[in-house]
Formats: structure tokens, sequence, C-alpha cells
């Protein structure tokens, strides 16, 4: 009996069904072990790798390309023990690049804030020193009349003449190395043609006003534009006065006139009691000198002149005689 029956087709659906029946397979199993070979083939060399259970080498020159994180396929000339290190890298979102934009930002305007507070703290610090800077301050002392231990300034620009009496009143009765000689050069702070002040030591003229002394006119122009106030340090301290003049007759009549208001003119400043009125000629170190005494003989102020060009006022013999001898000789 002939066999009418058409040949069946072999095809790939009917060699899975015929081999998922042979090895009692389901088509979750099947799918799954095709999966596994594929992979297996796309992680294998392409020397080592086999395909299908036929055991014919498949077709390996151009493998499927692996995709990294991103989901973008990895460049043909990275090289393989690359591949490992790349697919490890992870781009950040938006967000995250958000962030880091906003702290460098930060980090950015705060390094400048820091430059700008240091350039204005700078800045505030040189004008300050430079206000201070323009501030000269005034030649103190006059060693170029007599050495001195110490020399001070002492500002008289707001003092009238009883107050600047008590400042130096307050210095005179200060604490004094013993024989030292201390020089005050009374000062006046103005305005300088710059920025800022200048403090000027006053002449002699300026300090005779502050005073608001009666000095004859004639003594005062014959008087230089230097002079020295001073103390020397003893268990009570003693003050002295010296004037500078070119005009040594000149100076000697103004002084002998101005004996009727020296005492009450300059005695403050030697801390002298008002009291005699009349002068009297003495000798000290071959020196004639004028001296004015109390009612019990005690000398309140004594003046002479030490050289033809130098005037010194104290208020006892010893200062006169000490002062003297510290006088800068001049040619």
């Amino acid at each position: 009996m002939e066999n009418n029956e058409v040949p069946r087709i072999r095809t790939y659906e009917r060699d899975v069904e015929e081999f998922m029946k042979k090895e009692q397979g389901t088509a979750a199993k099947f799918a799954l072990a095709e999966q596994s070979r594929r992979i297996a083939m796309v992680g294998t060399p392409t020397s080592n790798r086999s395909v299908g259970a036929s055991g014919e080498r498949g077709m390996t020159k151009n493998p499927p390309p692996r995709l990294p994180i991103g989901g973008q396929a990895t460049p043909s000339f990275i090289k393989e023990g690359e591949r490992g290190r790349i697919s490890s890298i992870s781009i950040p979102s938006p967000e995250i690049v958000r962030q880091i934009a906003g702290a460098r930002s930060l980090v950015v305007w705060s390094i400048l804030f820091l430059f700008f507070a240091g350039a204005v703290g700078i800045g505030y610090w040189y004008i300050s020193n430079w206000e201070q800077q323009e501030t000269v301050p005034a030649r103190v002392g006059t060693a170029k009349i007599i050495l001195s231990d110490k020399e001070k300034a002492l500002d008289a620009t707001r003092l009238t003449r009883d107050t600047f009496i008590s400042a130096f009143a307050r210095e005179r009765d200060a604490a004094l190395a013993l024989s030292s000689f201390t020089i005050f050069t009374p000062t006046k702070t103005e305005p300088d043609t710059g920025r800022g002040t200048t403090a000027r030591a006053l002449t002699t003229s300026k300090f005779l006003s502050l005073l608001d002394t009666s000095a004859p006119g004639e003594l005062v122009r014959a008087l230089g534009a230097d002079f020295a106030l001073g103390i020397r340090g003893l268990p009570t301290n003693s003050a002295f006065l010296i004037f500078k003049t070119n005009y040594f007759q000149t100076a000697l009549a103004g002084m002998l006139k101005w004996e009727k208001t020296m005492l009450n003119d300059v005695g403050p400043l030697f801390g002298t009691a008002i009291g005699g009125t009349i002068f009297t000629d003495r000798t000290i170190k071959n020196r004639d000198v004028r001296e004015l005494l109390d009612g019990s003989g005690k000398p309140l102020l004594l003046y002479g002149f030490a050289d033809k060009q130098t005037i010194i006022i104290a208020d006892d013999e010893d200062t006169f005689e000490k002062t003297m001898e510290r006088l800068v000789r001049t040619p």
C-alpha cells in the first residue's frame, strides 16, 4: 500500500517542538537555555566561542556591542581590559549637576568676598596710619640750647594761660630722677598744606603770648625764636626757663623793664608765690644776676646772662648754676 502522505518540511519551530518533547521541557526552559547560550557567546573570546549543540563554530567576527550604563555602546577603540572600568562609570543626574554647579558658585563667591574684605581692611589700616603719619610730631626738646636727659612735648592747642600753667605744674610735681634735666616743648596743632595736621613748637613770642605776659615789646623783638622750658629733678623739683638773643644791650634793657611784672607773668611756672617786688644784684660764678627775694630772704626768682646770647631764669642759685653748666656752647 502506497503511502500518500506528503513528507513534512523541517522548520526551526518544528525542531524546537520535537526537542521539547524529547527533552520533556517547556517553552520557558528552552527560552532560558537560549538566553544563556547567547550570553555565553557575547562574553566568550572569539577564538574559544562555540555555538549550538551541533558543535559548529559560530560567526564571531562582529560580536554584538556591550552596552555600559547609560545605553551607549562602548567605542571600538577602547581596549578589552578597559571595558570593565568604563562600565563602572556613572553619569550624574541633572539634579546632581545643578548641585555641583551651585557649590562651585558658592566657593567662587566666598573667595571673592574674602578678597574684597581683605582689600577693605588693608585700605582702612593704610588710611588710618596715613592720617597718623600726617600729624607730624613737633621738634621735641631744644638740644641746641641745653643738654637734657629727657624731652617731652606739651600740647597747648586748647590751653589758656591758667590751664597751661596747671598742666606744667603737674609735670613739675611728678617724680623725676635726681639731677636729671627734662625739657618740655609747648606745641600747637595746626592744619597742614596737605592732609592732616602738624604739631609745631611754639616760638618765644607765641609762648609769651600764651602766658599773657606784660614783657616789653623791645624785649620780645630782641629774643630769638627758640627757647627752653624745663624741670630739674630734685626732692622738690625746680623749673628753669632759657631765652636766646642776638641783641645783648636791647635784651638787657628789656629784662630790667620786665622786672616789674616778671614774677606775676612767669612766677607760677616755678610755683613761686606772689611776694617780693624789688630785684637786687648778685654774683654767681662770676656772672652778674638779678635776684628777687621774699620777706625771709629766700629767692623767689632770679635771672642772668650766661653769655651775651643766653638768658637763664630760675628760682634758686643751684639750679641756675647747673643749668648754665649744661648749656650747649655755640661759636
